[in-house]
């Protein structure tokens, strides 16, 4: 025998198994290839969660903006509500002295003198009117 006829125990020629060997190191290189690039896969997929995370944390910071906004509307709403009526009860408060000086003036007027006849009328009718705007506000 030849050396190129030489068999290896196997059965191939020498050439066929260095053609074989080439055959499996081209195959094993693009996995090789694609191994380099999953580096760069699970940077991406990374790089996605975290934008992913980032974009909810907006999400809910401004869900919580707008929730809070709301709320200070409300109170705030309610607080010119308090004041409104505060104000008003206290204005309130202040004519019922007024209202009582009316009514007094009212019970010591001479109502059988006709001088004062006008007067008493007056005060009935500013009675009245002050009884009234109480009654509508308060």
């Amino acid at each position: 025998m030849s050396s190129k006829e030489q068999k290896t125990p196997e059965g191939q020629a020498p050439e066929e198994i260095i053609m074989d060997q080439h055959e499996e190191i081209e195959a094993v290189e693009p996995e090789a290839s694609a191994e380099q690039v999953d580096p760069r896969d699970e940077k991406i997929a990374n790089l996605e969660a975290q934008l992913a995370e980032a974009q909810t944390r907006e999400r809910d910071g401004i869900l919580r903006v707008k929730a809070e906004m709301e709320n200070l509307r409300r109170r705030t709403e309610l607080d010119i509500e308090k004041a409104h009526k505060f104000a008003l009860e206290k204005f309130i408060n202040e004519l019922l002295p007024v209202i009582d000086s009316l009514d007094r003036a009212l019970e010591v007027a001479d109502k059988a003198n006709p001088d004062m006849s006008a007067m008493v009328e007056g005060i009935e009718l500013t009675l009245k009117s002050m009884l009234d705007v109480v009654r509508k506000f308060g």
